[in-house]
């Protein structure tokens, strides 16, 4: 309790700020990146034959 009553004297506050300017341009960039990622593998484990991509059996 001292210790918190003495850093209070100390500190008026300290106020929070977000960012948001760069928040929105993060969640932006994964909203565009994340489509054309999940796409791009798709089509690579779509472009073999079902059976190949099966295994081969015997």
């Amino acid at each position: 309790m001292t210790q918190h009553a003495s850093l209070a004297r100390l500190v008026a506050g300290a106020p929070t700020v977000i960012p948001w300017p760069p928040l929105l341009a993060t969640v932006a960039l994964c909203a565009l990146v994340t489509p054309a990622t999940a796409a791009g593998a798709g089509v690579r484990e779509t472009r073999l034959r079902a059976i190949e991509a099966a295994g081969v059996r015997e």
